[in-house]
């Protein structure tokens, strides 16, 4: 407990964040460089605070995202597409990192969430140690068939591959005689799955909400997010707030630390309310739920499709036990827009240069463009609030879906075609990026004993705006 931090970063881009310590000496921290450098992690911009951080205390994350492998169309067209999406946003969902999607990861985390919620421990350890069709390692395969037949998880945990941290942390678990549910509730990621089911919950309600009733203007019975008489409202609108709402009767739900006065609160949406337009779709809200908070529905037929979710999945009881004592209500806003965007065209013809490295090149909010060459990359800017995914903005852009997976496949079909045309031995150069992937699966090595792992290659950068220490490889980009 000696580090706090404001929110968890994307293990797949070069990232700083702000990390408060407490009971460590500067120098020591300074000195661990030498053994952080070699995993490509730095401490550096050090300075004293008076208290730690807490969880969502940041006020967003700063995104530089570079995207390859541009179709041929005017810039001007690429530019207003752009500029499109952060007038209108984009639809809040809960990115692929929500529920541990990775290129090797087989875990059906869903499912093994829903089991978790609904406390059947033995449904999830069976669902976490069911054999996939495919995996990146014929390991995980034979692990999972072996103790799928016999039970024997010392056995099954000699096949395990390292990358499948929690599937070793059970088999362990099983290994020192520890029943089904102490097992899985002994694997790191137990709460995070628990939070996919939620969360996929939460993005098929979404969906219903758009099919229904479309993104134009709130609606009759929606739910929105009333600031009210608050000034302050940046260091409010954010969806990792919008959790610390407490019930006040049967109908009123104010935001915490404010005075009952000016407290923002969640209302719902009247037909005179539609009719002076008082409301954007910016301010509709959709309830988070789960085990741990009140539930508080719309008033229209989205509650219908989602009560029928949760009960063809059996979590009516889940919801229904322990209701009356809770207080907590939490819920995510429909819509979400990026703030400073700015993008430019980046024009190459080799494919190993460094398109990053182009910090002398400005950007500008009506898009530039730098460079010559065949191939043509886009990069962007960009702040989200906090708990926005920058893949499900991404998506919008590129009407692609942005699952590693996917995104693997696309890559390697894409630089095989540049090879192609550059005359380059393409074959060759697949077979390369093949090798490469099966050393980085190698080198995510982890056990139960050992708590480091190995950085991966990372190609994105993000930032946390704040005033504490920081865990960075350079100045603050702020």
């Amino acid at each position: 407990k000696c580090f706090t931090l404001a929110g968890l970063k994307d293990k797949s881009g070069v990232t700083e964040q702000e990390v408060v310590v407490n009971g460590v000496s500067p120098l020591r921290l300074l000195a661990q460089n030498q053994v952080l450098g070699l995993s490509g992690s730095l401490v550096g911009n050090l300075e004293y605070t008076s208290k730690p951080l807490k969880y969502g205390e940041h006020g967003g994350n700063h995104f530089t995202v570079l995207l390859r492998h541009i179709s041929h169309r005017s810039k001007e067209s690429v530019f207003d597409l752009v500029k499109g999406l952060e007038r209108s946003g984009f639809v809040n969902y809960f990115g692929h990192q929500r529920f541990g999607n990775t290129a090797a990861s087989m875990m059906p985390s869903i499912e093994v969430g829903k089991h978790l919620s609904k406390q059947d421990w033995s449904a999830a350890l069976y669902a976490t140690m069911r054999a996939p069709i495919s995996a990146c390692n014929p390991d995980e395969i034979k692990a999972k068939q072996l103790f799928e037949e016999t039970k024997d998880a010392q056995a099954a945990l000699k096949w395990m591959p390292q990358y499948c941290h929690d599937e070793r942390v059970l088999l362990d678990s099983l290994k020192r005689g520890m029943s089904h549910k102490e097992a899985v509730l002994s694997m790191p990621h137990a709460r995070m799955f628990k939070l996919a089911y939620w969360s996929r919950v939460w993005n098929i309600v979404a969906s219903e909400r758009v099919r229904m009733y479309g993104v134009d203007q709130p609606v009759e019975g929606d739910l929105v997010f009333d600031v009210g008489n608050v000034s302050d409202t940046d260091n409010i609108l954010s969806p990792s707030h919008l959790s610390s709402f407490t019930r006040e009767g049967r109908s009123t739900w104010r935001f915490g630390g404010h005075d009952a006065v000016s407290a923002p609160e969640i209302r719902t949406v009247t037909a005179d309310d539609v009719k002076q337009k008082r409301y954007s779709i910016t301010d509709v809200v959709l309830p988070v739920v789960d085990g741990d908070v009140f539930a508080v529905y719309p008033s229209h037929k989205v509650t219908k499709a989602l009560k029928r979710l949760i009960k063809a999945d059996g979590m009516i009881q889940v919801l229904k036990e322990g209701e009356k004592s809770r207080q907590r209500c939490a819920f995510r806003p429909l819509i979400s827009r990026a703030r400073n965007v700015s993008c430019r065209l980046v024009h190459y013809n080799d494919r190993d240069t460094d398109l990053n490295d182009l910090d002398d090149v400005p950007y500008r909010t009506e898009g530039s463009v730098t460079g010559s060459g065949k191939w043509t990359a886009l990069q962007l800017s960009f702040i989200l609030p906090p708990s926005c995914y920058a893949t499900m903005l991404l998506r919008e852009i590129m009407k692609l879906s942005t699952h590693p997976s996917d995104q693997f496949r696309l890559r390697l079909q894409l630089e095989a075609e540049e090879d192609k045309q550059s005359g380059l031995k393409w074959q060759s150069r697949l077979k390369t990026l093949m090798e490469n992937r099966l050393q980085f699966q190698e080198s995510q090595q982890w056990s139960p004993t050992q708590g480091q792992k190995k950085k991966r290659p990372r190609d994105r950068k993000d930032s946390e705006p704040g005033s504490m220490s920081k865990v960075s490889p350079k100045p603050n980009s702020q």
